[in-house]
């Protein structure tokens, strides 16, 4: 039934003016309502081209769980601060403040790279949510090995925060962008 309207549909729309009244009157009772190029259908089951185009509209533009959680990803991506780069860094110890270079590589939430001191080479491992980045690294205290907990927050070529030392002794962490 659906392809006799849309037979009659295109007769009604390639007629002339008096033509397409005629068969407007005859057929559906609605030529002074019809609209250039607009069809309308006879029968329930069959929609206009702009009721499909608008229930298409209407089913993809409801957002889903999955849609949303994608959006929320791609937006804090976007919000992410950069840290690859060179950083001249110090923390605070019993014995004084620390002086290091750090060389840091991200890749998405994840960094990574080594830190230069007088006390020779280390690796660095960790994370950055959004200006939150924590990483450690080892340093040496006393000829021992000691891992160096640091948690800060990164402000553009700055990052402030906390280096904890061991399981011992918390001190403050600053950074800023030397390259």
């Amino acid at each position: 039934m659906c392809r006799d309207v849309e037979r009659d549909d295109a007769l009604v729309d390639r007629a002339r003016p008096r033509d397409e009244v005629r068969l407007g009157v005859q057929r559906r009772g609605q030529a002074n309502r019809r609209r250039k190029g607009e069809r309308r259908a006879l029968h329930k089951g069959c929609s206009s081209p702009a009721d499909v185009i608008m229930r298409a509209m209407i089913r993809f533009a409801r957002p889903t769980p999955s849609v949303l959680a994608c959006l929320l990803a791609a937006v804090s991506l976007a919000a992410q601060t950069d840290v690859t780069g060179e950083w001249e860094a110090s923390y605070a110890t019993p014995l004084g403040p620390q002086e290091l270079k750090i060389y840091l590589t991200q890749e998405g939430p994840r960094i990574s790279g080594h830190t230069t001191s007088e006390y020779g080479e280390s690796q660095v491992r960790g994370t950055i949510d959004g200006q939150e980045i924590a990483f450690t690294f080892e340093a040496t205290d006393g000829g021992q090995a000691v891992v160096i907990r640091v948690t800060a927050k990164v402000d553009g070529a700055r990052m402030r925060g906390t280096a904890k030392i061991g399981d011992r002794v918390d001190g403050a962490f600053t950074a800023e962008r030397s390259d």
